[in-house]
């Protein structure tokens, strides 16, 4: 289930819970790991390849204890959905 799922299971309506996670808890991910400054629309272009994914990775760590610094962007994204997900599912409606 991703985040939008978990907020609509609690009631959220479908575009609300979209707004959310656009414009709420992916900030918060994104400022989690330190990766605000980087474009989200090159991000796809990471998965797939076609970016060079050596800047994101040398800004990426989590503001986490311990910090986490990343050396692989498939694990960097994988940590910050199953963040995405938790503030999805303690997020008050």
């Amino acid at each position: 289930m991703n985040a939008q799922q978990i907020l609509e299971k609690k009631g959220i309506e479908s575009n609300e819970a979209a707004s959310i996670v656009c414009e709420q808890l992916d900030l918060q991910v994104r400022e989690l790991y330190n990766v605000q400054n980087h474009p989200i629309h090159l991000w796809e272009n990471y998965c797939i390849g076609d970016a060079n994914e050596s800047e994101l990775l040398k800004d990426a760590e989590s503001n986490t204890t311990p910090v986490k610094k990343y050396d692989d962007v498939d694990e960097l994204f994988n940590d910050m959905t199953n963040e995405l997900e938790r503030l999805a599912g303690i997020y008050e409606a």
